[in-house]
């Protein structure tokens, strides 16, 4: 039976969903997805990792090692979502690929004190080494700061 989310894709229509867990990629549900329902993106934000970070025990181990290394609540949550979006990104980049850079992206959303600077944005980033696009995430971020420059002399 063909999936209806392969036959919006069909369309053209990129498919993405707004979630993200250990469970999803440690159970193979994420890359059955990709493989299977061609989901093409994934996007993050705290409050889907607080549900799954708060609510399961999947992090556990993961948390005792950070904890080790940080007490900083930022940037535990940081460190620990910034795995989730590496793994989900390794599991999208044949589409990456595919599309040349067009789909294939796991986000994850910025801190806010760097959202409106595109450097630090990407500093951060590389920091926690999940910048595996390079040349893709730069021209995104030019573009930010572009839009955000025009936007701050708008107004």
């Amino acid at each position: 039976m063909r999936s209806r989310l392969r036959e919006i894709e069909a369309l053209g229509q990129s498919i993405w969903i707004d979630n993200i867990s250990r469970q999803l990629l440690e159970d193979g549900i994420m890359a059955r997805l990709v493989e299977e329902d061609r989901i093409s993106g994934v996007t993050s934000n705290p409050t889907i990792f607080e549900r799954v970070m708060g609510h399961s025990d999947r992090y556990d181990d993961a948390f005792r090692n950070v904890i080790d290394e940080s007490e900083d609540p930022q940037e535990i949550f940081e460190r620990l979502g910034y795995l989730d979006i590496r793994d989900a990104a390794d599991l999208l980049r044949p589409t990456f690929e595919k599309t040349h850079g067009e789909d294939g992206y796991a986000s994850f959303e910025v801190p806010a004190a760097v959202a409106f600077d595109a450097r630090k944005t990407l500093e951060e980033l590389v920091d926690e080494g999940v910048k595996s696009f390079s040349d893709s995430y730069q021209s995104l971020l030019d573009a930010i700061n572009d839009k955000a420059s025009e936007l701050a002399h708008a107004s």
